[in-house]
């Protein structure tokens, strides 16, 4: 009896010991192919969890509706996880395996930086072999395969769902007009314009056009828009024929350019200081797709005359391919830079188009389109990998286009008004009176004797492109600030200023101007400052 009762104890106590066992507890990561895990709570209500999110996890085991959970604590919360959703390698927490650009993007050489491999058109199919960044169960980049070829694209460009972009009907009696290939199709997404960016675009933008040099002497400027209404400038940040101050990026892709750039750095960010100071926005302007130096220092990016092989001179100039992926990166890099290290509040690219009235000799030029492209894809392509660089760090983009751009065509040099507007922030078409044909639009007066008529008509054509292009661009216009020297020759002074602006504004092309006055002349600018008024 006594052996028994002792027998019983021990029991007892053996029971009462794994009750009170101290339940065991392995650390884990939630893993899916979305940024939230959905786990259950103890009465069986969803709770979502961010992947990459680190549970510890029970032996214990919860069947629910005929499928076993793990039992998983989070904090103070009891929740139960299905197996399949946890790991151990922060590696493993991203279980997508093929995304899909979801716009034309770009395929990046490194987890961070803008460098590049290539353009990855819509659709591409890519294989996800890793990732880079996870913060609230979004990663930053996808490490991906494509055709062989590894590389990094963004998160935001891409989907696990293939995305196919219709071309609108207004579109589609326009498709035997691209020129060049047709290795891909036009596209036209809808993009959102930029938003939460560093500096607050004006409704009206009012500026001035200030060349490279300047910088050097921008007081006499900023008294003149405090006398006015002047409340921008345009700042040469690279020209044609060489650059501003002495960039960093300038040094590494044209050392020519460098070598004889015409300020320091320190000088070009005492400017725009002293800009932002006086409360004035701030544009950058890079001339693009025309630059001797870059030739100079590289004629492998040039087009070129097939039988030499020798870069091509064509208009007194010598033209980048817009095809050339290191040509994208210099101009994508420097404006880059421009924002993060001058501080511009937005980047104006110029002359991204290939040259005009090339007809007559494009079978004799090398494009060094290796991938069958059509212009306008090339210059599209160039504006995606642009505007994905600069909206990241909070600049908007603009683009200078042709006065011919308003037409319905696509132009022998690349630039389609919907292709280019549905893309950027803002585009500034330049439409100065001294270069349309005298009786342009069928007007009986010689029409830069007369550019408010000229642009009344002008401005019609642009209130249609805008109408065809999905989500366009604030329409920002250069006006003719030079005398034309045309027969017969006509001075530009106060009046003619006002009747350009007031023709554009009559059509409702009322986001702002800009004066080109290529010298800057300020002591015309100062005849102008009557002109330089709020009108919104």
């Amino acid at each position: 009896m006594k052996k028994l009762l002792v027998l019983l104890l021990f029991c007892v106590l053996l029971t009462s010991c794994s009750l009170f066992k101290e339940e065991e507890k392995t650390p884990m990561l939630l893993a899916s192919d979305t940024p939230e895990v959905v786990l259950l709570d103890k009465e069986g209500n969803e709770v979502r969890l961010y992947r990459g999110t680190e549970v510890l996890i029970s032996e214990k085991e919860k069947k629910i509706d005929e499928v076993i959970y793990k039992k998983a604590y989070y904090g103070e919360d009891e929740l139960y996880v299905l197996p399949d959703y946890l790991c151990t390698d922060m590696a493993d927490t991203v279980r997508e395996t093929t995304v899909y650009p979801q716009y034309t993007t770009m395929l990046y050489q490194a987890e961070t930086g803008a460098r590049i491999y290539r353009v990855l058109p819509t659709g591409s199919e890519l294989e996800v072999i890793g990732f880079s960044g996870l913060y609230n169960g979004l990663v930053d980049r996808y490490k991906v395969r494509f055709n062989g070829e590894e590389g990094y694209v963004k998160n935001a460009e891409v989907s696990t769902e293939k995305k196919e972009w219709p071309m609108p009907e207004v579109h589609k009696d326009r498709e035997d007009q691209w020129g060049g290939g047709n290795a891909w199709d036009p596209e036209y997404p809808d993009l959102p314009k930029l938003k939460g960016p560093n500096t607050v675009m004006p409704a009206e933008v009012r500026a001035l056009y200030l060349n490279r040099a300047t910088p050097g002497y921008i007081d006499g400027y900023l008294e003149l828009a405090e006398a006015s209404d002047i409340n921008a400038v345009v700042i040469d940040i690279k020209e044609s024929d060489g650059v501003g101050y002495e960039s960093d990026v300038v040094r590494e892709f044209s050392p020519t350019a460098y070598e004889h750039a015409l300020f320091d750095k320190q000088t070009y960010i005492d400017a725009v200081k002293k800009c932002h100071d006086a409360g004035l926005y701030v544009v950058g302007r890079i001339v693009t797709f025309k630059d001797d130096p870059l030739v100079a220092d590289h004629p492998e990016y040039a087009l070129a005359d097939k039988n030499t092989g020798n870069p091509m001179m064509i208009a007194g100039s010598y033209w980048p391919s817009p095809f050339v992926t290191e040509v994208k990166e210099y101009n994508v890099l420097l404006a880059i830079e421009a924002i993060e290290d001058i501080g511009f509040d937005e980047i104006q690219y110029d002359y991204v188009r290939f040259p005009d009235r090339i007809d007559s000799i494009a079978d004799r030029i090398d494009f060094r389109n290796e991938d069958g492209l059509s212009k306008i894809q090339g210059i599209y392509n160039f504006l995606m990998y642009a505007r994905s660089e600069i909206h990241e760090r909070g600049a908007y983009l603009a683009v200078d286009v042709f006065g011919e751009a308003s037409e319905a065509y696509v132009t022998a040099y690349g630039q389609y008004w919907p292709s280019i507007s549905g893309v950027v922030d803002v585009i500034s078409a330049m439409p100065y009176p001294n270069h349309f044909s005298p009786h342009a639009y069928g007007i009986s007066e010689v029409v830069w004797t007369v550019p408010g008529q000229l642009l009344d008509r002008w401005g019609q054509d642009v209130v249609i492109r805008q109408s065809e292009t999905i989500n366009p661009a604030k329409v920002r216009t250069w006006l003719q600030c030079f005398d034309a020297m045309q027969e017969p020759e006509t001075a530009y002074d106060v009046n003619k200023i006002n009747e350009q602006i007031d023709a554009l504004y009559r059509n409702g092309l009322d986001d702002g101007y800009m004066t080109w006055n290529a010298p800057s002349n300020l002591t015309r600018y100062w005849n102008y400052v009557s002109a330089f008024r709020a009108r919104k």
